[in-house]
C-alpha cells in the first residue's frame, strides 16, 4: 500500500472515505494505517511528530519518504524536553529519505536524542539532515546500541551543540556493555559543528563515538568530518571495533585539552581495535 499525507486532495479522500482524523501525523499513519511493505510519502511542510516508539514501529519493510530535507521538516516544536523522534527496535528493512529531523531532546541515557537503533537490520537513511538535537542525556543525535546494520548516504549531522553535550552519531551500549554484531556504512555525508564537552557521555567524540568488539565494523566513504570539538577525539573517539575510512576529509576538529595526545581529529583509546585510513586528508588540530 502507498500512503500519502499532507496533500490536500488526498486528505479529503482519507477523511471522507476512510474516516480518518482531519490532521494526519506521521505517528498516526505508522500506528494505525501502514503495514509491512508500505511506502509513506510525506509532503512538504513542518511536522512535530515525536515518541514513535518500538511498540508503534513494529512492522518490517516500511519506507518513509519526504519531499526533500529542505522541504519536509520534522521538528520538536517548542523544544519540548524529554522527547525523541523514533525508536527502531527489533525490526528490519526500515528506510527514511529526504527529511530534516531537528531539535529533539531525549533524556534517556544510551539513547539517541532523535533516533535509537537496537537489534534492527538493513536500516537506511538517505538525504537526511539531523540538526540541533541536544540538551537531554548528552548522547548523540543517533545512537546504535547493538546487533544492527545501518547505512547512511548523503546525511548531514550538524550543530548538535550545547555547553554540556552534543555529538552526531554513537555506537554504544548501555549498562557498561560492549556493542557487537554492528555494521555501519556512511557515504557521501557530513559530520560537522557538533560539540560534546560534558553530559552523561562525558567529554568524548564530538562528531562520533565508536565502541565495540571486533564484530563492530564501521566504513566511512567520501565524507567530511569537520569543525567538531570535544575534550578527547574532537572528530571521532574510538575505543574498539574496526574502522575503515576512504577518501575522507578530517578538518579543523578540536580537542579542548591542551594535551596534544588527546586528538583533535581522531583519538583511539582502545587496545584491540583497528583503524585503517585510505586517501584521507587531515588538516589543522590533528
Amino acid at each position: 500500500m502507498l500512503v500519502m499525507f499532507g496533500v490536500q486532495m488526498l486528505e479529503i479522500i482519507l477523511i471522507q472515505v476512510l474516516n480518518l482524523p482531519l490532521f494526519l501525523t506521521l505517528k498516526y499513519v505508522i500506528q494505525n494505517i501502514v503495514s509491512s511493505g508500505d511506502i509513506v510519502y510525506v509532503d512538504a511542510g513542518t511536522y512535530s511528530d515525536k515518541q514513535i516508539s518500538e511498540s508503534i514501529l513494529n512492522d518490517n519493510n516500511i519506507t518513509i519518504i519526504g519531499a526533500g530535507s529542505s522541504k519536509t521538516k520534522i521538528i520538536n516544536s517548542g523544544g519540548s524536553f524529554g522527547v525523541y523522534f523514533m525508536r527502531i527496535y527489533n525490526v528490519d528493512n526500515i528506510t527514511l529519505k529526504n527529511l530534516l529531523i531537528q531539535g529533539y531532546i531525549n533524556t534517556v541515557s544510551y539513547e539517541g536524542e532523535a533516533i535509537t537503533i537496537n537489534n534492527a537490520h538493513n536500516i537506511v537513511f538517505e538525504n537526511i539532515v539531523f540538526a540541533k538535537s541536544n540538551g537531554g542525556s548528552g548522547e548523540a543525535a543517533v545512537v546504535i546500541n547493538d546487533e544492527s546494520s545501518v547505512s547512511f548516504d548523503k546525511i548531514s549531522f550538524v550543530c548538535q551543540t550545547q555547553a554540556t553535550n552534543g555529538g552526531g552519531i554513537d555506537i554504544k551500549k548501555g549498562g557498561g556493555g560492549t556493542p557487537h554484531n554492528v555494521t555501519v556504512t556512511i557515504d557521501n555525508s557530513m559530520i560537522s559543528y557538533n560539540n560534546r564537552s560534558g553530559g552523561f557521555s562525558g567529554t568524548n567524540g564530538g562528531g562520533m563515538i565508536i565502541d565495540g568488539d571486533a564484530t563492530v565494523n564501521v566504513t566511512i566513504n567520501n565524507t567530511s568530518i569537520s569543525e567538531n570539538f570535544a575534550k578527547t577525539g574532537g572528530g571521532i573517539y574510538m575505543t574498539g571495533g574496526v574502522l575503515n575510512m576512504n577518501n575522507c576529509c578530517i578538518v579543523n576538529n578540536t580537542s579542548t585539552t591542551t594535551d596534544p595526545d588527546f586528538g583533535g581529529g581522531i583519538w583511539f583509546a582502545g587496545t584491540s581495535g583497528l583503524c585503517t585510513l585510505t586517501n584521507c586528508s587531515f588538516s589543522n588540530k590533528l
